[in-house]
C-alpha cells in the first residue's frame, strides 16, 4: 500500500488538484472501473473531464456514481450529465435526525489493484480545484493488498444499498420536490444567504489562489453572427460565472468585450438588450443597449496585486454595435488611465443585492496575470491589430 496526500493548501496554490489526478487516472491502462461516492456534484468538473470520460467509456470501461442531494448540494445539470455519460447513477438522501449524506470517495479498480481518494473533496469546481481541501490517496496492489481492495468494494456495496437508481422520471421527481435545482438558482440562494449574514467586514490573511481551469470551449457551441440577435441561453450557460478576457481600453472610455463570447453565452450579458441608444445626430442609427445599465463594482489592480482604483455601484453603459458586431462597455477615466493594453478583465456575475457584475482589471505586470491568461483558451479575431486577444469562461 502506498499513501500520498493532498494537503489543504495544495489546491488553492495549484500544486496538486484532484481534477488533474482524476483526469490522469482516467488515462491509465491498468484501471477499468471508476466508482464515486460523493455528497455534492456540479457540472463544472464533469464538463472538464468529459473528453477523458468519453475515451474511458469508449475503451469499454465503466463509471458509476452515488451522489447525494441533501441541502441541494447536487445540481440538475450535474445529474443530467451523469445520466447521459455514466454507466450507473444512484441518488442518496437522508431525512432522518437531520443527518446528511456527506462522503467524498473516488475509487479506481483494475486487474492489478486499485486507487482511492478519500477526503473532503466534493465533485465541484471548488472541491476538485480551488478549495482548501485535504485527501488521502491510497494505491493498492491486487495481490499484497487484496483485502483492502475488497474493503473498498464493500464501501460501494453498502452505499449502494442505501441509494436509489436515477432515471429521467426520478430526476423529474427530485426537481418537483425541490431536492434538486439549477446551478444559477443555487448561486442566487447562496448570495441571499450571504446578504442576510451582513455585519461589518472581517480581515483575514489572503492566499494567492490559482484560478480553476477554463470551461471547455465545446460547452458553448458556435453561433453565427447573423444568429446573435436570435440566440437563446444555452442549457450549459448557467455554469459560467465569469468571463476572462484581454482588453484594449480606448481613451474615450470604451472597452471592447468579445462578440464571440456574446454569441456563445448571451444570457451572461443579459442579451438581447431591450433598450436602444439615442443617436447624437439625427439620421444616425440606433443600437441595442442594455437598460437599465447593469450595476457593477470595479477594481483595478497594480503590479503588486493591490487595488489601485475602486468604484462601487457604477452604472455600466453596455451597447451592441450591430453594424460592426462589437459589444462595448464604458468605464470612467480613472479606470482607463490605470489599465494598460492587454490587461485582463475578469467580469464575474454578482448575486449581491443590487449588483449585476464585479469587474477586476489585472495589468500584465500583476502577479495573477499569467494564471488568468492560462484561462483564456479561445482566440478572438485580431481585427487588423498586431496581436489577437484571448478569452475564456470560468
Amino acid at each position: 500500500m502506498k499513501l500520498t496526500f493532498i494537503r489543504p493548501h495544495d489546491q488553492p496554490l495549484g500544486r496538486v488538484r484532484l481534477l488533474d489526478e482524476l483526469e490522469s487516472d482516467l488515462g491509465r491502462a491498468e484501471y477499468d472501473d471508476l466508482r464515486m461516492i460523493v455528497a455534492y456534484a456540479k457540472l463544472g468538473p464533469l464538463a472538464k473531464l468529459a473528453d477523458a470520460l468519453a475515451r474511458w467509456r469508449a475503451a469499454r470501461k465503466t463509471v458509476r456514481a452515488i451522489l447525494g442531494v441533501d441541502q441541494q448540494g447536487t445540481s440538475l445539470e450535474a445529474l443530467e450529465f451523469a445520466l447521459s455519460n455514466f454507466d450507473e447513477v444512484r441518488i442518496a438522501h437522508s431525512d432522518q435526525f437531520g443527518c446528511t449524506f456527506h462522503p467524498k470517495i473516488y475509487l479506481f479498480f483494475g486487474r492489478t489493484g486499485g486507487k482511492a481518494y478519500i477526503g473532503s473533496n466534493n465533485l465541484t469546481v471548488g472541491g476538485t480545484e480551488v478549495n482548501f481541501e485535504a485527501a488521502t490517496i491510497v494505491e493498492l496492489d491486487a495481490w499484497a493488498d487484496g483485502a483492502h481492495v475488497d474493503e473498498f468494494k464493500e464501501w460501494w456495496r453498502e452505499a449502494k444499498s442505501g441509494s436509489t437508481s436515477l432515471t429521467r422520471k426520478f430526476l423529474g421527481d427530485l426537481l418537483a420536490k425541490g431536492l434538486v435545482t439549477t446551478e444559477r438558482l443555487l448561486r442566487q440562494a447562496r448570495a441571499r444567504g450571504r446578504a442576510r449574514a451582513g455585519g461589518p467586514g472581517l480581515t483575514f490573511p489572503k492566499v494567492a489562489v490559482k484560478p480553476p481551469r477554463a470551461l471547455p470551449k465545446n460547452l458553448f457551441p458556435a453561433v453565427s453572427r447573423r444568429g446573435a440577435s436570435r440566440a437563446r441561453p444555452l442549457s450549459a450557460a448557467p455554469v459560467a460565472q465569469a468571463l476572462v478576457l484581454q482588453v484594449l481600453p480606448h481613451p474615450n472610455g470604451e472597452v471592447f468585450l468579445s462578440t464571440t463570447a456574446l454569441r456563445q453565452n448571451p444570457a451572461f450579458f443579459g442579451y438581447p438588450f431591450a433598450g436602444k441608444t439615442t443617436p447624437k445626430k439625427s439620421g444616425n442609427p440606433s443600437y441595442p443597449q442594455r437598460l437599465p445599465d447593469p450595476r457593477v463594482d470595479i477594481s483595478v489592480l497594480d503590479s503588486k496585486g493591490a487595488v489601485a482604483v475602486r468604484l462601487a455601484d457604477f452604472g455600466l453603459n453596455t451597447i451592441y454595435y450591430t453594424r460592426k458586431h462589437d459589444v462595448r462597455i464604458t468605464v470612467p477615466p480613472a479606470v482607463i488611465a490605470s489599465t494598460p493594453p492587454m490587461s485582463i478583465l475578469v467580469m464575474r456575475q454578482s448575486f449581491a443585492t443590487g449588483l449585476d457584475f464585479e469587474l477586476e482589471f489585472h495589468p500584465p505586470s500583476s502577479p495573477e496575470y499569467a494564471s488568468l491568461l492560462a484561462v483564456c483558451n479561445q482566440v478572438m479575431s485580431s481585427g487588423g491589430g498586431a496581436q489577437a486577444r484571448r478569452f475564456g469562461w470560468l
